[in-house]
């Protein structure tokens, strides 16, 4: 891979009742193309603003329960009913073969996959997954964790956007413990990180309002952009020796 820049792939929609990252992307490309975002020099850029098609066009208003805009919205679902985020591994959806051929080919560095959950009700506008660092290889795992995903919450949290770390929840206390989410390789980030792509998943908050929460996956999109811009060598240096302890393994 060319060591000049870093390959950033943002997806959107993969369940399509999820539209956040749509129009924080629009704002996005909107900002750089008029000039107000710079344009990167060492990041490519590799966009899918709407990945599940088939789900976008099955417009509704009534399957994201209590989801707090817009008023219509896509269908979680492809056309063949099979969940997108859930079908990496077998691949029964061509979407999955196309995903899978682009995360590889294109030799992607970092991941960024737009939701908004549907979970408990709680005070953070945005919340972030970060894929389990027990999947990478250890340069990959220390870098994600203690270098890129430290500069992140410390750059939103001076956006006024805190993030909190998207966890299991079923009725317990911190005091008892979270669990952590796993997401395996038939997620899209869990089948990315197994190749050592840096892997992230955003999760805006279905209860807040549909501006704010497209103003912090807005916000995110930028500070990913500028941290893989600032780091670019380092991203590159840390996927090249995970790689080279992946095939010692």
């Amino acid at each position: 891979p060319d060591s000049t820049y870093v390959t950033l792939l943002i997806n959107n929609a993969i369940h399509a009742g999820e539209p956040d990252g749509v129009d924080a992307t629009m704002l996005l490309l909107n900002e750089i193309m008029t000039g107000k975002f710079p344009l990167p020099k060492h990041v490519r850029l590799i966009i899918l603003p709407f990945y599940n098609m088939n789900g976008l066009q099955n417009r509704n208003s009534t399957t994201r329960a209590n989801q707090n805009g817009p008023e219509i919205y896509g269908f979680r679902a492809n056309g063949q009913y099979l969940d997108l985020n859930r079908d990496m591994m077998k691949a029964d959806a061509i979407e999955s073969n196309f995903m899978q051929e682009l995360l590889l080919s294109q030799k992607v560095d970092v991941l960024v996959d737009n939701h908004v959950s549907n979970g408990a009700d709680y005070q953070h506008i945005i919340t972030l997954l970060t894929s389990q660092k027990d999947k990478y290889e250890p340069t990959a795992r220390d870098f994600i964790h203690q270098q890129m995903e430290r500069s992140l919450y410390t750059q939103m949290k001076q956006r006024k956007y805190d993030l909190c770390p998207y966890v299991n929840h079923f009725s317990e206390t911190p005091e008892n413990g979270w669990q952590e989410f796993y997401e395996s390789p038939r997620f899209v980030s869990g089948f990315a990180s197994m190749f050592n792509i840096y892997a992230f998943v955003v999760e805006t908050h279905m209860l807040k309002p549909y501006k704010q929460r497209v103003e912090a996956t807005y916000s995110f999109l930028q500070e990913m952009i500028n941290y893989c811009e600032n780091n670019y060598k380092a991203i590159n240096i840390s996927r090249e020796k995970a790689l080279q302890e992946q095939l010692q393994a």
